[in-house]
């Protein structure tokens, strides 16, 4: 067994092939939502990238998975920087007024 290789199928047995290069952790979801949706797939693992290989006829599912894998990471990123700006606008809202700053309407 070869641990450098992934997916559920040999390269040889893929016809017409489309290749794809990733990094690991992102190829291997891709590999994952390809089975998934029962696209033949094959990987090798060289230094952190993946490069994946599918049949050219299911290169639209293949792109289909790019976009789940990917779009995923972007919603937590997108969640991540609205958290991060939820907590800086809470933090500006709890600073007191500055002392240069007269109530007017305690003035009129």
């Amino acid at each position: 067994m070869n641990n450098n290789i992934i997916g559920n199928t040999p390269l040889a047995k893929l016809n017409e092939i489309h290749f794809a290069e990733h990094n690991t952790e992102t190829a291997l979801k891709i590999g994952e939502e390809l089975e998934k949706a029962g696209v033949k797939c094959s990987g090798k693992v060289k230094a952190g990238r993946t490069t994946l290989a599918v049949n050219k006829r299911d290169e639209k599912e293949f792109h289909k998975a790019v976009g789940i894998v990917k779009g995923n990471k972007r919603s937590l990123m997108g969640q991540l920087n609205e958290k991060k700006e939820l907590s800086a606008q809470l933090n500006a809202s709890r600073k007191p007024p500055d002392k240069g700053v007269r109530n007017t309407a305690q003035e009129l």
